[in-house]
C-alpha cells in the first residue's frame, strides 16, 4: 500500500521528538503505568472511528492528523498479537434494518397498510411471520433517526397494529432496535413491548414492562447471551442520551441500577458480555465488571486510567471483542493500549484471599 509502515513510524518519532523538550511536569512516564502507546500524541483526530475486530481494531483512515497521506484503503487493522497496520475491509454483512422496498410490498400485497415514505425501515420479527415498520418523525430530525411509531403488519392475515413510541433512536444513530426473541415469542422495539398470541398482539411500554410506575423511554441497547440479563438506557432529551441504564432480571423481574450517567452517548455495543452473567463496560474512568451470579460490581483500571492526558469525556475507548483489552484515544491524540485481563485476573487473586 501506499501508506508505508515507515512513513508512520518517521512521523511518531518526530512527534516523539517534540514531546519530548515539553517540560517534565506536563509529561507522564507511561512506561511505569502498564499502557502501550501504540501511536504518539497528535497522531489521531478527536472522536476518531475505532471499531474492535478479531484479533484487533480497525481505524478509519480519515481519522489520522497526517494530511497529504494516501491510504490504500478506508480503514486500517492494528494487530494486537503482532502489533501490525495492515489495510482493512469490513466483511459484508446484511443489516438487521432495511430500506422500504417497494417490491416487497407488491409481492405480499401489503402496500395499502403501509404509509409511502422512503425513509421508512423494517425488519422480520415474531419469528419472521411479521414485519416491523419504523414510521420517521414527521419533524424532519433525519439526522438523528427519530421515529415517532412502530407499524407491525401480519402479511398472511393483511392486518396491521400501529403502536406509538416516544423519542425513539433509530439509524443512523442506532442499527439495533428491534429485538425479536422468538421463543418467548416477543419483540422490543424503541421503547415498546409487542407481544405476540397466535392472530393477536398486545403491546406495553418497557418501562411497564420491567415494573416501573415512573414513565420513561427505556430502550433495550443490550442483552446476556442467554437473554436473561437486559439492559436498557433512558433517553430523556436530544442531545444527553447517557443514561441512566438499569438492568433487567427476567427470572427474578427485579430491576437494578446499571449506571446513572455516562460522559456522551454511547455506542448501542458499547456492552459486552464476558458469559451469560458478568459483563464489561467503560464507565468514563473506570471499567466496570459486573457480576449478576455473584452480584457484584467492581471498577477496573480507574487509577491507571487516571493517568492518561485530558479529560475523560473526551476519550474515545474500544474494548477488544474478547475483553481482554482497553484501546484509548486521549484528548492528545494518542493511541494507548492496556490489560483488562491483568486487572481481571489481579480481582480474582483478591477475591481469592478474602475467601481463605
Amino acid at each position: 500500500m501506499r501508506f508505508l509502515l515507515s512513513t508512520m513510524l518517521m512521523f511518531a518519532l518526530a512527534l516523539l521528538s517534540a514531546s519530548a523538550q515539553e517540560p517534565a511536569a506536563e509529561f507522564v512516564d507511561r512506561s511505569l503505568s502498564g499502557w502501550d502507546t501504540v501511536l504518539p500524541a497528535g497522531t489521531l483526530q478527536p472522536q476518531p472511528d475505532i471499531i474492535a475486530v478479531d484479533g484487533g481494531f480497525a481505524v478509519a483512515a480519515a481519522s489520522f492528523v497526517a494530511q497529504g497521506t494516501r491510504f490504500d484503503s478506508t480503514w486500517l487493522r492494528y494487530d494486537l498479537v503482532s502489533g501490525d497496520w495492515s489495510n482493512y475491509e469490513f466483511p459484508q454483512a446484511e443489516q438487521a434494518l432495511r430500506d422500504l422496498n417497494e417490491e416487497l410490498l407488491t409481492l405480499l400485497d401489503i402496500s395499502d397498510l403501509v404509509p409511502d415514505d422512503p425513509r421508512i425501515k423494517y425488519q422480520l420479527v415474531d419469528g419472521g411471520r411479521k414485519l416491523a415498520f419504523l414510521i420517521p418523525s414527521e419533524d424532519l430530525f433525519d439526522e438523528i433517526g427519530l421515529y415517532n411509531d412502530v407499524l407491525i403488519v401480519d402479511p398472511a392475515r393483511k392486518t396491521s397494529t400501529r403502536h406509538y413510541v416516544w423519542y425513539c433512536q433509530g439509524p443512523p444513530y442506532a442499527e439495533l432496535v428491534v429485538w425479536d426473541f422468538t421463543e418467548q415469542e416477543l419483540s422490543v422495539i424503541c421503547n415498546a413491548v409487542f407481544h405476540y398470541d397466535g392472530d393477536s398482539i398486545r403491546t406495553e411500554s418497557t418501562f411497564a414492562f420491567i415494573g416501573r410506575i415512573q414513565q420513561s423511554a427505556l430502550q433495550l441497547v443490550s442483552h446476556s447471551p442467554d437473554h436473561r440479563f437486559w439492559i436498557l438506557g433512558e433517553e430523556h432529551d436530544f442531545f444527553d442520551g447517557s443514561g441512566p441504564f438499569y438492568i433487567y432480571d427476567r427470572h427474578t423481574e427485579l430491576t437494578t441500577v446499571m449506571l446513572w450517567h455516562l460522559p456522551r452517548k454511547p455506542q448501542r455495543d458499547f456492552v459486552l458480555w464476558l458469559n451469560n452473567h458478568s459483563l464489561l463496560t467503560y464507565a468514563g474512568e473506570y471499567i466496570l465488571y459486573l457480576d449478576m451470579s455473584k452480584r457484584t460490581r467492581h471498577e477496573l483500571l480507574r487509577r491507571e486510567l487516571a493517568l492518561l492526558p485530558g479529560d475523560a469525556a473526551y476519550r474515545t475507548p474500544t474494548l477488544s471483542t474478547d475483553g481482554r483489552w482497553l484501546l484509548v484515544v486521549t484528548a492528545d491524540g494518542s493511541l494507548m493500549l492496556r490489560s483488562v485481563m491483568d486487572a481481571l485476573v489481579k480481582l480474582d487473586a483478591s477475591e481469592a484471599d478474602r475467601n481463605t
